[in-house]
């Protein structure tokens, strides 16, 4: 296995593996790298998108509080129990829903066939996105410490 820092085209690599359902060690296989690199990669590099597909409340189906949750609205029950986002703002119950497949291989939402249906906040690896934050990691650990004389003394 090569030892080097992952590269843009690897980086595309995973993405486009993770994007056809591909297991880490199959994009690992694929790229030349140990499965536990590529793992550690979409980790690291994965983003946290908002959904705007609705209501991501963990009561959303049972919440008796609608439409009461907001002064004026003007939905029905059920409308406002799939569609309305005031609840993040306006309800002192809210508790988000997160989706277990974020903790589970392969840690992002890329594969998933509920995906663009889904009213839940997505995990996405993006290469492009990946490799800016790789840049910029790498670039500010070159700098070093930025202190005057007096600052040292």
């Amino acid at each position: 296995m090569s030892m080097k820092h992952l590269t843009f085209d690897d980086r595309l690599a995973i993405q486009a593996g993770l994007q056809q359902g591909l297991r880490i060690a199959q994009i690992a296989k694929r790229i030349g790298k140990d499965r536990s690199t590529v793992g550690r990669e979409i980790k690291a590099h994965r983003r946290l998108v908002a959904s705007s597909k609705g209501n991501n409340c963990v009561h959303h189906a049972v919440c008796a509080k609608v439409p009461q949750c907001r002064p004026g609205c003007i939905r029905g029950k059920r409308q406002c129990q799939s569609a309305c986002g005031g609840c993040i703002e306006n309800c002192p119950d809210y508790l988000e829903e997160f989706c277990a497949g974020y903790e589970k291989s392969p840690f992002v939402c890329n594969s998933c066939e509920k995906r663009m249906r889904c009213r839940l906040r997505r995990m996405l690896y993006d290469a492009k996105y990946a490799q800016e934050q790789y840049e910029n990691l790498l670039s500010e650990s070159r700098k070093g410490i930025s202190l005057s004389e007096a600052e040292l003394d």
